[in-house]
């Protein structure tokens, strides 16, 4: 049995940077378990072709790590990796780090005050605080389509991408038209024979404004910090701005709109591609995408974009409902992540043996999408309802990981076993979150995306400006929370 202060599950964003953090306030009794052999969480896993961040990287960064040297505004994926290998590098964080570590069970003893862990290696763990820091884009979504056992090519997921796999010559079934799909489909058509791109919904598209960084304009970052804080500043004030769109506001979402029908009408001359490419949803119900080429690449003759429900799967390919078979030699899951299954496929106990699992049936709740009542010192990072959908995550995280400093010495303080969030807490903050979202975009926009569950609850998104949820979490409330002394109940 290993012992620690502090147990993480998971090395992305969240991980790292709560781990910096600790070490910084002198918590140096952690251990962070990872499943892979190495770090960075998504940006590990996503190496597919074209593989990018969405939101300007200056941003896309740590407040207390910033990194001068992008070599571009939206930084590629092996760029990130490399940034965040950097920063377990300069603050020695392999030596917390124990890889091919895959948590299977958490369970909270409650006379100890601790928390039990099991990986799927046998290990065994014990630890005061819990954290998972696994985020929403950890498990790959693969539809149940019948038939796709009998499929005699490959077939992979986005994140399982094979290394150095050869598109020549080969025709190639795409499924799904998200945020991975508009990024490798551009730089696979330059090798593949054919492309068939299967769209269940049409996604909105904007401009990516997207630069490579001139080595004076990254001389100048490096030598005037102030510069690189102003980038950030802007990049983040533009972001929160889209807020109000995503809001009640309805008319805010008229100009991106307008944008987006600019943008596809100049690169798609042909009406029936055009109509194939106009989502039959309000902009920003499911997320914005952002692409200097996806439209492009639709014009390429060994490009052909389907709209036709995938009935089978057979040995040679795809079957459609309206009986077209498309023969194929390769099938690319682009389908996204199961972010509704936070913290899956764990199995976590509480007090009394409750079951998480069991307790988020309805939809995964959490008091600051954190702290969850019956599960106490444990708490989450990126869970419910802490996605940004129009800003970057890491300024989220970050108050998150203030936040669980204070918590730890607000328990270290009150000399008690564990905290525990009040299930009035809990109620109450769900309650005004609900009814918060029931008039944003995600919830009235007329679509089903991953942002809701198959009820139709909303536990992804935040419903408003980031910075209300940073002053949210900007200091612990300590009425919102049970102290509990266990050994001093018994020995009274």
């Amino acid at each position: 049995m290993k012992k620690y202060e502090t147990l993480i599950i998971g090395t992305g964003f969240s991980g790292i940077g709560l781990a910096i953090k600790l070490k910084q306030a002198n918590h140096h009794d952690f251990v962070i378990l990872e499943k892979a052999d190495s770090v960075a969480g998504v940006w590990r896993d996503n190496t597919y072709p074209g593989a990018a961040c969405d939101v300007p990287s200056h941003l896309y960064s740590f407040s207390f790590e910033p990194n001068p040297n992008w070599s571009r505004r939206y930084s590629p994926q092996s760029e990130i990796k490399a940034y965040l290998e950097n920063c377990v590098a300069k603050h020695q964080l392999n030596e917390h780090i124990e890889f091919k570590h895959e948590v299977v069970s958490a369970k909270f003893d409650q006379d100890k005050g601790v928390w039990d862990v099991t990986t799927k290696c046998g290990t065994q763990y014990q630890a005061t605080y819990l954290i998972p820091a696994m985020g929403q884009l950890s498990l790959p979504a693969i539809p149940s389509i019948k038939g796709v056992e009998n499929f005699k090519g490959d077939s992979f997921h986005t994140a399982h991408w094979p290394v150095d796999y050869d598109f020549s010559n080969k025709s190639v079934a795409v499924i799904g038209t998200g945020a991975s799909a508009i990024q490798l489909v551009p730089v696979i058509a330059k090798e593949a024979k054919q492309i068939h791109l299967l769209q269940r919904t049409a996604p909105y598209i904007l401009h990516k404004p997207d630069k490579e960084y001139s080595p004076s304009q990254i001389k100048r970052f490096n030598r005037w910090p102030w510069l690189l804080k102003l980038s950030r500043l802007s990049v983040y004030l533009i972001h929160e701005f889209r807020s109000i769109a995503f809001g009640g506001q309805q008319s805010m979402r008229k100009l991106p709109q307008l944008q987006w029908k600019m943008q596809m009408q100049k690169i798609i001359k042909e009406p029936a591609l055009r109509k194939k490419l106009t989502p039959n949803y309000q902009i920003a119900c499911k997320r914005v995408l952002i692409s200097d080429n996806y439209y492009a690449a639709l014009n390429l003759p060994n490009v052909k974009l389907s709209t036709e429900t995938i009935d089978t799967i057979s040995n040679g390919g795809i079957n459609t409902r309206d009986g077209e078979l498309l023969g194929v030699d390769t099938i690319i899951y682009a389908t996204g992540f199961r972010t509704e299954d936070f913290l899956a496929p764990l199995e976590i106990q509480g007090l009394a043996n409750k079951d998480l699992n069991q307790s988020w049936r309805d939809g995964a709740e959490a008091y600051l999408g954190m702290a969850i009542n019956g599960f106490p010192n444990m708490l989450i990072m990126y869970g419910p309802n802490t996605n940004s959908g129009h800003n970057s995550i890491i300024y989220t995280l970050e108050g998150q990981m203030d936040y669980i400093l204070q918590y730890m010495d607000y328990k270290e303080k009150s000399a008690a076993d564990y905290l525990d969030v009040k299930a009035s807490s809990l109620k109450s903050f769900n309650n005004k979150i609900q009814k918060k979202l029931k008039n944003t975009v995600w919830n009235t926009g007329g679509c089903n995306s991953w942002y809701l569950t198959k009820d139709g609850k909303n536990t992804s998104n935040w419903p408003g400006f980031s910075f209300l949820y940073r002053k949210a979490v900007k200091k612990i409330n300590l009425s919102d929370y049970d102290a509990k002394k266990e050994q001093m109940n018994k020995s009274s």
